[in-house]
């Protein structure tokens, strides 16, 4: 699809009579292209294709403010990796950057058209989840700590891999972006420190 911008002024002849236009179209798709494209990477982290952190706060704001006006039920997800350093420090930061490339598809596999699914950190991520059942929830991360169990025997480097959950029903307590991202982090350090698998993530 081609975008055009067409300058143009009407030309008159001695008599005034009218006889056309004179001017150019111009043609614009490419610069449109470029800007949709540097608009995405803004967005977007590099490594995994997941939305960054800045652009998922700012959704995060927006969630809050739909959950103000009593615009659905959504759930913020905090997600840390445990034992990832072992992967960098046996294996290299390229093994290191398959892993995260591998959690981050997982990830956007596990999310629907209305959820969001962010890259925070070197090995944090965070899921926006809307209209879905605390058991559904519980479910959804407990396939994917089982995925990132298999993805440290896949890769063979004496890594046991997991995941560590901490989630948050977003609700008039939580007034801020950095309000709710605290308490979900919170959470995720509590669970941290249980023995796994532990069931009872929500």
């Amino acid at each position: 699809m081609l975008t055009l911008i067409n300058h143009a002024r009407p030309v008159y002849g001695e008599n005034g009579r009218f006889l056309g236009y004179r001017g150019a179209v111009r043609n614009v798709t490419e610069l449109e292209q470029l800007a949709s494209q540097l608009a995405h990477q803004a967005a977007h982290d590099p490594l995994t294709g997941l939305v960054n952190r800045g652009e998922f706060e700012r959704r995060l704001d927006l969630a809050l403010g739909a959950q103000r006006n009593g615009e659905g039920r959504w759930h913020l997800v905090y997600i840390d990796m445990d034992h990832f350093k072992v992967v960098n420090d046996r294996g290299g930061h390229a093994a290191g950057d398959r892993v995260l490339k591998q959690i981050a598809t997982a990830l956007a596999a596990a999310c629907r058209s209305i959820d969001v699914a962010a890259r925070v950190g070197g090995d944090e991520f965070c899921l926006l989840i809307n209209n879905l059942p605390d058991a559904a929830i519980t479910q959804l991360l407990e396939r994917l700590a089982q995925r990132v169990r298999e993805l440290g025997e896949q890769h063979a480097l004496g890594a046991r891999l997991d995941l560590s959950f901490g989630v948050v029903e977003l609700d008039r307590q939580l007034t801020n972006v950095d309000a709710a991202l605290a308490a979900a982090d919170a959470r995720c350090y509590r669970h941290k420190a249980r023995p796994r698998p532990s069931a009872h993530i929500v």
